[in-house]
């Protein structure tokens, strides 16, 4: 494998990953630019930022299935614990401010007026979906930004704010993360459903669907499909099985 190649910013969370030939380690997917994410990646990308509110919704969910006030952890799972409110709450703020800070970057690009004293006074789930808007419709903006000067979601540490300079795909690969740390902690509240048969793209047997949702997710290559992509797919793969017995 050459090794010149160009490869997608997620590197091996690449939704086209594939495999290294010598050391058998998940490298991204081949790109054309010096920087930048696959097809695939920036599809998902699109799709990810859209689905950033109802994140927020149901981590807000999560907060009240916590059991008694002041509880840390409590049972989900036989495996898994419910994680604790502050982790949660956390994890809700870190999302909000991460898509307001990008989407304020996109919007003085794109010469859209962002109030942003209006934007951050607002309720966060309110603030979020503006932001999680402009991203979505702006993704090739987004991740073209460079050397963007953002505050850290900390705050002030001794009375200073750490400025962070970074790039779009800096803040879509954060994103993406924290979008996938949010299903995670979600499906530990919600039934999930473990499909028998293997991914159709990496063959892994690791699909699962949660229960009430028509989306079916691979925990392997992080791929989702609808109901209908997964019977074409699964069609396709056994004709040629067929074909090829």
């Amino acid at each position: 494998m050459d090794e010149c190649h160009h490869r997608c910013h997620r590197g091996p969370r690449c939704a086209r990953w594939q495999r290294h030939p010598d050391t058998g380690a998940r490298i991204g997917a081949e790109i054309n630019a010096d920087r930048g994410l696959c097809t695939a990646c920036t599809v998902h990308l699109g799709d990810v930022l859209g689905e950033l509110p109802r994140d927020y919704v149901e981590l807000h969910r999560v907060l009240a299935r916590i059991a008694r006030p002041g509880a840390d952890v409590v049972t989900g799972t036989r495996d898994l614990p419910i994680p604790v409110r502050a982790d949660v709450e956390a994890l809700m703020a870190e999302i909000v401010h991460e898509a307001i800070c990008w989407a304020e970057s996109t919007s003085d690009v794109l010469g859209i007026v962002m109030d942003t004293q209006v934007t951050r006074d607002s309720r966060p789930g309110v603030a979020l979906q503006r932001a999680a808007r402009i991203l979505a419709n702006a993704v090739p903006v987004f991740l073209a930004l460079r050397d963007v000067e953002h505050v850290e979601h900390a705050g002030l540490v001794d009375g200073i704010a750490t400025v962070l300079v970074r790039d779009g795909l800096d803040g879509a690969v954060l994103l993406l993360d924290r979008h996938h740390r949010a299903r995670a902690v979600i499906g530990q509240t919600r039934k999930i459903n473990h499909l028998p048969s293997p991914c159709p793209r990496c063959q892994y047997l690791s699909l699962e669907r949660e229960d009430g949702d028509d989306v079916i997710h691979c925990r392997a290559c992080l791929r989702d499909y609808t109901w209908e992509e997964y019977d074409t797919l699964c069609s396709i793969l056994a004709d040629r099985k067929g074909f090829a017995a």
